[in-house]
């Protein structure tokens, strides 16, 4: 195996796991060194020093939007999904990433694949967290599980990680302009 074949496989291996990504202008691998907070934005090649984006692999520079990276990909697919599925419409998104989910007739709770993101309910793309513990109006206005009563008096709870992470009660979602889809304002 010639060196250059070599590094060709501990790149695909690498970026198989995550740790490593292909320069879009030399298509040398270089390695995603993660920060304190976890996250690494921007990479600067190793052999061309070309500065990209960690997450989306654009160009990085003073105009990059880092809170648009994947967006278009992401709804590009989701209209995939949509005229491959249908109008039975059995997927729904991540509330935190935003990644589209299938499932089946069964259990509402979904478990995301995507390190740090939360457990959530796939009936209205709410928090599973602050539903158990708050009680159903923490799920979404037009969910068929939301609850009626008046919550005006619902108290921060210390067992709800929404409210801890606030320091104060948390919300209940939003309506979504479309279930189960989120727009790139929607939370």
């Amino acid at each position: 195996m010639t060196q250059s074949d070599y590094d060709k496989y501990v790149g695909k291996l690498g970026e198989s796991k995550g740790t490593m990504v292909q320069c879009h202008n030399c298509s040398h691998y270089n390695s995603k060194d993660m920060t304190q907070s976890g996250v690494q934005m921007s990479i600067s090649c190793q052999r061309c020093y070309f500065q990209f984006c960690a997450l989306c692999q654009s160009q990085w520079g003073p105009t990059h939007d880092i809170n648009r990276c994947g967006f278009e990909d992401l709804q590009k697919t989701i209209t995939e999904l949509e005229q491959a599925m249908g109008p039975a419409d059995p997927f729904a998104q991540c509330p935190t990433c935003k990644i589209p989910y299938l499932k089946d007739d069964h259990c509402e709770h979904i478990v995301c694949g995507t390190p740090g993101c939360p457990d959530w309910n796939f009936c209205c793309s709410s928090l599973r967290q602050p539903c158990l513990v708050h009680s159903f109006h923490w799920h979404r206005p037009d969910c068929k599980y939301v609850g009626t009563e008046d919550i005006s008096e619902e108290p921060m709870r210390q067992k709800c990680p929404e409210c801890v992470k606030l320091g104060r009660r948390c919300d209940p979602p939003a309506r979504l302009k479309v279930p189960r889809r989120f727009d790139f304002d929607e939370y």
